[in-house]
């Protein structure tokens, strides 16, 4: 493999961060470098997709190979050092990838995955203090007997991260039924919050329902798994409750921590049409419910539902694109 210059590496970093959720949506093999109503209906006359005009003055991209042969790559994440770490959905593994281009397998095997439809190993993030601890955290489906859920584990790389290990389950309770809607993207906060974006399992009901993860943006202590005490229920007397940071979502399958400030910002899967870009607010509802046997015709952002709900800063129209990342 060609060596990287500093500044093709920061360049590479933006163009696999940007084209990596479109590589796991179109291919299985990886080749790289988501209130009120006057709101709503300003954030919907601003969704609209750019005219072809707009499209051609959008810079192009120099995308450039620094690996092959990945069966479904879903996330990457790059430790200070700046080796790239890259999930594998389907196969199970993290891949390493060293500023000198060597390759190599720092996961082999994710112990009791489970792999169903659009849920496998997804979301990896490494820990603020990588360069101390070697924590890094992954969000994957899981099957152990009659236990089937979708967790966040917590692991360590040993010095030379040649290979990893296990250290804790961190959340694990994530609702899932066929493998739809698995969500898993992971995402630091300030001080240290672990932010977990998840799917409502395709299951009716499951994105409203404050004592199921499901359908939820959580945020955690990133060494405990429990909720933070500044959480927005965190007065609670359910666990799950405690953990939500927003509710009311689809399918949560990015997330992004605007710079030098504490605002989280998430990107969810639409159905046909309306894929969101939300602002998130603490303990605020997005107003996502399907219909009665999980009838997907109602709108992405429900304002006929109870209670305030919080509008799109930006929605794809019709039809979708997909968006995630």
């Amino acid at each position: 493999m060609t060596h990287l210059t500093t500044a093709t590496s920061r360049r590479l970093r933006r163009a696999v961060a940007a084209l990596t959720g479109l590589a796991t949506l179109t291919t299985p093999t990886f080749a790289a470098a988501a209130p009120d109503h006057d709101a709503a209906a300003a954030s919907e006359r601003a969704a609209r997709v750019p005219d072809s005009a707009g499209a051609r003055r959008a810079p192009s991209l120099r995308v450039n190979t620094v690996l092959r042969g990945l069966d479904h790559p879903w996330d990457i994440a790059f430790t200070p050092n700046g080796s790239l770490l890259v999930t594998e959905r389907n196969r199970g593994r993290v891949m390493l990838r060293t500023p000198r281009g060597d390759v190599r397998t720092l996961v082999g095997n994710v112990p009791n995955l489970w792999v169903s439809g659009e849920t496998g190993l997804m979301g990896i993030e490494i820990d603020p203090r990588f360069r101390g601890n070697r924590r890094f955290y992954t969000c994957h489906g899981y099957r152990d007997g009659s236990t089937t859920d979708v967790r966040v584990v917590a692991w360590q790389a040993n010095p030379s991260l040649t290979s990893a290990q296990t250290v804790d389950n961190l959340v694990t309770g994530i609702q899932v039924s066929s493998g739809r809607h698995g969500g898993c993207r992971l995402r630091f906060g300030g001080k240290g919050a672990l932010f977990i974006g998840t799917g409502d399992a395709a299951i009716t009901g499951s994105a409203r329902d404050r004592t199921s993860l499901a359908g939820k943006v959580l945020r955690v202590d990133r060494l405990t798994g429990y909720a933070l005490p500044s959480n927005p229920f965190s007065g609670s007397s359910n666990a799950n409750t405690r953990k939500l940071f927003t509710f009311g979502h689809r399918n949560v399958q990015g997330l992004a921590l605007r710079p030098g400030t504490p605002q989280m910002w998430s990107v969810e899967h639409g159905t046909f049409r309306d894929d969101e870009v939300n602002l998130l607010q603490s303990g605020g509802d997005y107003g996502w419910q399907a219909g009665p046997g999980y009838d997907e015709s109602p709108p992405m952002t429900n304002f006929d539902l109870p209670g305030p709900q919080v509008g799109a800063k930006w929605s794809s129209g019709n039809p979708t694109v997909a968006t995630s990342g």
